[in-house]
């Protein structure tokens, strides 16, 4: 793991001491390579890191060796208050970490925790105020870790909250969550050591929004049936792809849904808010993993693998033809029929379908309660 040759940390939130960067044998964070109190920036941003030239960041590195962090106490420190007559010199991260601040703007100047920029905003709280992004509570008063609006003094938050919206809203989109300021705002901002890139907002990058032009172009379905995979798609006949008209987010094939060839929409189960009850053990509740997925045609609805274990039902079509090869016929009705009168000798309730094929063993069950009291069921052969 790469070190930054100036606060010696390689742990620490890039929110808070920007990217690591590395050139050549070199490598520091960019917040603590701008704080550095005895480096220059004197070439263009392109050239070392940030404009500070490789040459000039060695020498500082070397001149600030033997200073030790007031806070740490380790050697280092490249980092000095700017407080009137003030010694204290510490790494950045470690400044952050004991309330001490680092102004992004004009001399990048930084402060201890005895002589950092505080906040005069006449500001009262009823009851107890709720920061506006996260929504945990604050302080009863501002202070380095509680901010407030200077204008509407109505806007609360944590310091650490409003720097993840600076950093991610750039300089042109930055204003006060709730009264929506910009200028006064962002000025008390800057003061308070809060780091506003001058860049495109993030939801405006290359690709941030790939997500929501993205056409859904698989099938979703539990069991997919299509040969081909679930990517396959035709415009027409079994494996045409059909996408939730609500969501957008979900695809089916027309066949692994056991939909009509005149279905022109569809929607998934997450937004019809429909949950049908399968006809062989009458729950609606379970997991596909352990009841495979429930599909409907006209009027009968049942559970793959319900359908597949049901002792008097034989599996007589192409796996795309009626519910996974097995047709419409008087017979399958005869075996909802026939189960609807047989015990489950788990839950006892009615609709039993399963029989046990041990030697002279009676019982009969529904898959999911049989999944729950530990049954076997086989997904081979017969």
């Amino acid at each position: 793991m790469d070190v930054c040759g100036l606060c010696q940390r390689a742990d620490c939130d890039p929110d808070i001491v920007g990217e690591l960067r590395q050139k050549r044998e070199l490598c520091v964070h960019e917040n603590c390579v701008y704080h550095a109190s005895r480096l220059r920036q004197r070439g263009a941003d392109q050239h070392g890191f940030y404009g500070f030239l490789l040459r000039d960041v060695r020498r500082v590195m070397k001149q600030t060796a033997q200073q030790r962090c007031c806070i740490c106490r380790l050697p280092g420190a490249s980092i000095s208050c700017c407080g009137r007559r003030c010694r204290r010199m510490f790494h950045f991260p470690c400044g952050s970490e004991r309330g001490c601040v680092s102004q992004f703007f004009g001399e990048y100047r930084s402060f201890c925790w005895r002589h950092r920029p505080v906040q005069r905003v006449r500001a009262m709280q009823r009851d107890q105020t709720l920061c506006l992004i996260c929504r945990d509570e604050v302080a009863g008063r501002p202070c380095y870790t509680t901010m407030v609006c200077p204008s509407c003094a109505s806007a609360w938050f944590h310091r650490r909250c409003i720097q993840g919206q600076a950093l991610r809203s750039g300089l042109h989109h930055f204003r006060c969550p709730l009264c929506r300021d910009m200028t006064a705002f962002q000025a008390e901002m800057f003061r308070l050591g809060i780091k506003i890139p001058d860049r495109d907002p993030a939801w405006e990058e290359e690709g941030s929004l790939l997500d929501l032009v993205l056409w859904q172009s698989s099938c979703d379905a539990d069991q997919c049936l299509c040969p081909l995979g679930r990517d396959q798609e035709e415009e027409a006949g079994p494996w045409r792809l059909l996408v939730c008209s609500s969501c957008g987010s979900r695809g089916t094939h027309q066949c692994c849904s056991a939909l009509e060839d005149a279905t022109e929409s569809w929607e998934c189960r997450d937004c019809s808010g429909t949950y049908s009850v399968c006809g062989l053990c009458q729950r609606a509740d379970c997991g596909p993993d352990v009841v495979g997925e429930l599909r409907q045609k006209r009027e009968l609805c049942v559970h793959g693998k319900c359908l597949h274990h049901a002792s008097r039902l034989r599996q007589r079509g192409a796996d795309q033809h009626g519910f996974y090869g097995f047709l419409k016929s008087p017979r399958r009705r005869r075996a909802m029929k026939r189960a609807a009168q047989q015990r489950c000798c788990i839950c006892q309730l009615l609709g039993a379908s399963i029989s046990c094929r041990g030697w002279r063993c009676r019982r009969t069950f529904h898959l999911p309660c049989g999944s729950e009291r530990a049954g076997v069921s086989q997904f081979f052969e017969e």
